[in-house]
């Protein structure tokens, strides 16, 4: 009697520990028809052998010969390698790191990196080739980042305030020789919202940084959900105030922070109040209920979709008439506030309530 050849996903592959006179013990043998077992067992007779990474692309690239379709291929390896925390483990020899990502996600990035490997014919030196490959991998991976320009001059993230050494996917950017550190994904939202330019400095970010940065997102493939803009409210009026600054006001973020559901209300109705004869209705596209952080973020998408019309003829006015509605509410926004903005009268003026508080 032989020990099954069946391998656990959860034991880095040693075999069942039944005996059987066939390949298969009863317990295991609905997998008979997958072939990674029998490769397993025709490339390595000790049962309590674990398989290691540069096995695991032995076996794949053993499946790429002998099975076709692709989506079988995937299956059979998958048995293999099943438990999340294997697939972690291995994704890590493979340099695919993140840890965060859903287990049916992490294993398609492996199986797409064992595809590539599979264009390899010769496999006397496959060990020797998996190891020059990554040095390149890295090396090229590194420079994509902008590691050639640590250090950075800031220790945190200006969208998120997380330090830089918390995010996993960090982003350089060199601007009059000072380097610049930021999470990939605000910084795409950023640039996605308010425009290609440094926040810290203003200066306009060259193409070349800009293709390295769409570089990293496609390699790494790091998920951006065009669909949620901010995970905080911090972030949310980072982005206000970034661009309201860019259109020359000076404003604090504190400022917005201070801002209760009811000054949120006051604000937008004053707005329009102070718009009603303008062409185009701003702050009217979402609807608002007391619900922390929610009605947050929804005055800002509103905020950011009158910021963003920079081609509006009126652009100019309507950032005013929103400057003067923040400074009829917050007297914050009204200490700090240009003398002459006391000066912009609207056309009409009627008492319009938007929102109700």
């Amino acid at each position: 009697m032989n020990r099954c050849i069946f391998r656990y996903s959860d034991r880095n592959g040693v075999c069942c520990t039944n005996n059987t006179m066939n390949l298969l013990c009863p317990l295991h043998s609905k997998n008979k028809k997958n072939k990674v077992f029998y490769l397993t067992n025709k490339l390595f007779k000790d049962p309590d052998r674990e398989i290691n990474e540069y096995e695991i692309l032995e076996i794949y690239c053993l499946l790429y010969k002998e099975i076709f379709d692709f989506e079988n291929r995937k299956t059979m390896l998958y048995y293999l390698l099943g438990k999340k925390k294997r697939i972690i483990y291995i994704c890590n020899k493979f340099g695919i790191n993140n840890k965060k990502d859903l287990k049916e996600n992490l294993f398609n990035k492996l199986i797409n990196k064992l595809e590539w490997f599979c264009i390899v014919k010769d496999f006397k030196n496959t060990k020797r080739k998996f190891h020059i490959f990554f040095k390149y991998w890295k090396l090229y991976l590194n420079h994509i980042i902008g590691i050639q320009y640590l250090p950075s001059s800031n220790s945190e993230d200006i969208f998120s305030f997380d330090s830089l050494s918390s995010i996993e996917n960090i982003f350089y950017l060199k601007d009059n020789n000072i380097t610049y550190g930021f999470d990939i994904r605000n910084l795409y939202h950023f640039i996605k919202n308010s425009g290609s330019w440094n926040p810290y400095t203003k200066n306009e970010i060259n193409d070349y940084d800009l293709k390295r940065l769409k570089s990293y997102i496609r390699i790494k493939n790091i998920i951006i959900d065009n669909n949620i803009f901010w995970n905080t409210p911090l972030q949310a009026y980072t982005d206000v105030v970034l661009k309201m600054e860019g259109n020359g006001f000076f404003i604090d973020i504190n400022w917005f922070i201070l801002l209760s559901f009811n000054d949120i209300i006051r604000v937008i109705n004053k707005y329009h109040q102070l718009s009603i004869l303008m062409p185009i209705n701003y702050l009217c596209n979402e609807r608002i209920h007391n619900v922390y952080p929610d009605y947050i973020f929804k005055f800002c998408r509103m905020l950011m979709e009158l910021l963003n019309n920079t081609d509006d003829p009126e652009y100019f006015t309507y950032n005013c008439l929103l400057y003067k509605a923040l400074t009829s509410v917050s007297k914050k926004f009204r200490d700090a506030a240009p003398s002459w903005i006391n000066d912009i009268q609207p056309n009409y003026y009627i008492e319009i309530n938007m929102y109700s508080i």
